[in-house]
């Protein structure tokens, strides 16, 4: 059976790094983080902090380190398949390294989000850094929490400007049905995602492909929800690049996201992050056909500087 595992990021950039055979063991010093020495016949490799590399050492840097949480015995079979096989099955580089207590990976920073959505999609739970959030795919048993988490961030959003059918039982009932045949029938490089503070559902993430004639041939966010306690921090622009990310690297050209037009913070929110309105359309409803702005990206979302 292969395990379940949970992954964290630590933080800060990392290298890779040669020294020659017969050099002096680098001074590890003061500094923090992951730091490993590495002595073969024919070189010493470190792998450590970019900032804290040998001043004479051959440094590759641009790696971000991942922290297997879950304890396994020594040899425990499975373990280092299980955490490698999501990414470098999928064409991406990876660094191992094993130590009497775990594993860790290092991956390349540019592919970093790419390599979490594999190991999402995989089945295991990725940490995000700072916060102590943990992001792992939603499965078919998910249905009811995500309907009810749907339904609270629904109430705080469109209180004052949905009409009684979408906030009442009709509209709850067909967010039930709606996220069981979601998460029952997944299409084709879609994926949901919940995020979670312990057992408590804090945030949403759901994306796949478009599933209006507006969105053209871009991969769509169908649900960003997050809770307020999660707001304000990152959380939000982090998951939007995660989506891009893995919309992106699924073939499509594009991400895109609809928005109802009365949704101030919202479309300014996705704004700040680079979103451009490149149409509108209609939601199918049959609850609330609210009117809709399309937003657009072509690069990775960030927050703009003011």
């Amino acid at each position: 059976m292969t395990p379940t595992l949970d992954f964290e990021e630590l933080t800060g950039d990392y290298a890779v790094c040669k020294l020659p055979p017969d050099a002096p063991p680098p001074d590890l010093g003061g500094s923090r983080g992951l730091f490993s020495v590495t002595r073969a016949a024919d070189e010493i490799s470190v792998i450590c902090p970019a900032e804290d590399a040998p001043p004479v050492a051959e440094v590759e840097a641009g790696w971000t380190a991942l922290k297997i949480s879950t304890l396994a015995e020594l040899d425990q079979p499975g373990v280092v398949r299980a955490a490698v096989s999501p990414v470098s099955d999928h064409g991406l580089g990876v660094f191992v390294l094993s130590t009497f207590l775990r594993d860790y990976l290092l991956v390349r920073t540019e592919t970093l989000g790419v390599a979490l959505t594999r190991l999402l999609e995989a089945g295991h739970r990725v940490a995000l850094t700072p916060g102590g959030l943990v992001l792992r795919r939603a499965g078919a048993a998910d249905a009811d929490s995500a309907a009810a988490f749907h339904a609270r961030l629904a109430r705080e959003t469109y209180g004052q400007i949905a009409p009684d059918a979408f906030m009442g039982d009709t509209g709850h009932l067909r967010r039930v049905e709606h996220w069981r045949d979601r998460l029952d029938n997944p299409a084709s490089r879609q994926a949901t995602l919940f995020l979670m503070r312990g057992p408590e559902v804090v945030g949403l993430l759901d994306y796949g492909p478009p599933s209006d004639p507006a969105f053209g041939d871009a991969g769509e966010v169908k649900g960003l929800y997050l809770d307020y306690s999660c707001t304000r921090q990152g959380v939000g622009t982090r998951l939007m690049r995660l989506a891009f990310e893995a919309l992106t690297d699924a073939g499509f050209p594009a991400m895109a996201l609809g928005v109802v037009r009365q949704n101030s913070p919202a479309r300014a929110f996705y704004a700040g992050l680079g979103g451009v309105e490149t149409g509108s359309y209609t939601d199918a409803g049959p609850t609330w056909p609210s009117d809709n702005i399309v937003m657009t990206w072509t690069a990775p979302p960030v927050r703009k500087q003011l």
